[in-house]
């Protein structure tokens, strides 16, 4: 098999990332005396050292109301970073949804 087809195999993950910390995103204050409820999802990259990078908004409800704090509090999240091959590694891709409720559900 020529090396340019060889099939290349990622190593095994050995643990896989959790959640430590995910901050509650602070309520923009227009948006609570307004009575707007709403989410935003997120993708970011969870770190080696467990921080999260280049959050970025994928979708929101309303658009461009909850979208500031929900980055500001993702920067905040703290993960146990994924093992594989004995190493803390990189997750890019990692989703995650922030409701905006007034009142809990």
């Amino acid at each position: 098999m020529p090396a340019s087809a060889e099939k290349i195999t990622a190593p095994p993950i050995e643990r896989e990332y959790r959640a430590l910390s995910r901050p509650k995103p602070a309520y923009p204050p227009q948006a609570l005396a307004r009575g707007i409820e709403g989410y935003v999802v997120l993708e970011f990259t969870v770190t080696a050292a467990g921080t999260t990078r280049d959050p970025r908004v994928l979708e929101a409800s309303p658009a461009d109301v909850f979208d500031a704090a929900a980055l500001a509090a993702a920067r905040e999240f703290r993960y146990q970073p994924r093992i594989q091959a004995g190493a803390p590694v990189d997750v890019p891709g990692v989703r995650t949804r922030i409701r905006f409720q007034i009142r809990p559900r």
